[in-house]
């Protein structure tokens, strides 16, 4: 019976594996910014790299299934074993650094980490059960092809099978291709920003702008809120952060955020914030990022572009930011005045 469903349950993983690489080509940056998620990896050439050799790699491994080609059972046993991989990394940052979304379909598919572990326990069965059909399929269909797990398919079909592979790679090339560019670093205000960072004062660059007034973070003391545009958790805290911005003694409110053009605009009408903001560079973004935080939100109170003290918090309570952004000696948080 497991040989009669071996292929189709290949062709399945391997259809699979080229959505997933496709979903990630359209927006790589993206992509990249949840490979930092996992906390594991946080330089922003790292990242980046990571994120296109995960591209590729599932881009091939999709093709290799889908054109039957399983190099003496080594495709289905090293899927297998990528499958596993994933798994304990999905698990292991699920439970140390707070994973919302795995990342495996890009950005344009959410998935949580629960979901995602269940997803790939099904795929593990289903390759094992592929393999094990292709190992006990009938002798004559053995002698007609060769070791059924080494071979690829009987010459009748690898017209269709090559056709298969080769269509998967030209998908994931297409959505590389029509995918996200870099995000430009320009302001909501459409202002050029230096991306330098320097290491003393990694904000001294920046000028948001505030009723089109330029706001220079090099000069004076500020609460500095990394947010993205997608993020529910940054929208939610931008209400609270407007509300900041007319309490007596607290710094004045930023935000340094990342978005696509739709997604900042999205953003702005659905938080009307009352605060500057500059939109950067996502590798740059992520590099702003403390080292705490798997992923934004979190936020920095800065003097003169230098960084005094930080908190990493999804959803911080009014009080609770007023607190940090008026206490130098906040528990648990840097101060370095």
């Amino acid at each position: 019976m497991l040989s009669r469903v071996a292929r189709p349950i290949e062709i399945a993983v391997g259809v699979l594996f080229i959505v997933s690489a496709a979903s990630k080509a359209l927006d790589v940056y993206s992509f990249a910014v949840q490979v930092r998620a996992y906390g594991i990896v946080r330089d922003q050439s790292a990242v980046l790299t990571i994120a296109y050799c995960m591209v590729a790699l599932e881009t091939a491994l999709g093709a290799a299934l889908l054109g039957g080609f399983r190099f003496g059972g080594r495709t289905l046993v090293f899927t297998s074993g990528l499958l596993v991989g994933f798994t304990a990394l999905i698990a292991y940052a699920w439970a140390f650094k707070g994973l919302a979304d795995c990342g495996c379909f890009g950005e344009y598919i959410k998935m949580g980490p629960g979901t995602s572990i269940a997803k790939n326990v099904v795929l593990l069965g289903m390759t094992g059960m592929a393999w094990f059909g292709f190992r006990n399929r009938p002798v004559a269909a053995q002698a007609e092809e060769g070791d059924p797990a080494v071979e690829k398919p009987r010459k009748s079909n690898q017209t269709a099978a090559v056709g298969l592979a080769l269509a998967g790679i030209l998908i994931v090339a297409g959505a590389l291709a029509m995918g996200e560019p870099a995000p430009a670093p320009t302001s909501a205000a459409n202002t050029p920003v230096n991306t330098a960072i320097a290491e003393a004062k990694p904000f001294a660059e920046f000028v948001p702008r505030l009723g089109g007034a330029p706001v220079p973070l090099a000069q004076g003391e500020y609460l500095v809120a990394m947010l993205s545009a997608s993020c529910e958790h940054c929208q939610a805290v931008a209400r609270t952060l407007n509300e900041l911005m007319q309490a007596p003694g607290a710094p004045m409110v930023v935000a340094i955020m990342m978005g696509t053009d739709g997604e900042m605009n999205d953003f702005m009408s659905l938080t009307d914030p009352q605060f500057p903001i500059q939109t950067i560079e996502v590798l740059t973004f992520m590099n702003l990022l403390h080292e705490d935080a798997s992923a934004p939100p979190c936020f920095y109170v800065i003097r003169d572009g230098a960084i005094v003290r930080h908190l990493v918090a999804e959803e911080p309570s009014h009080d609770q930011l007023l607190e940090f952004a008026t206490k130098a000696g906040v528990p648990g948080h840097e101060d370095k005045q």
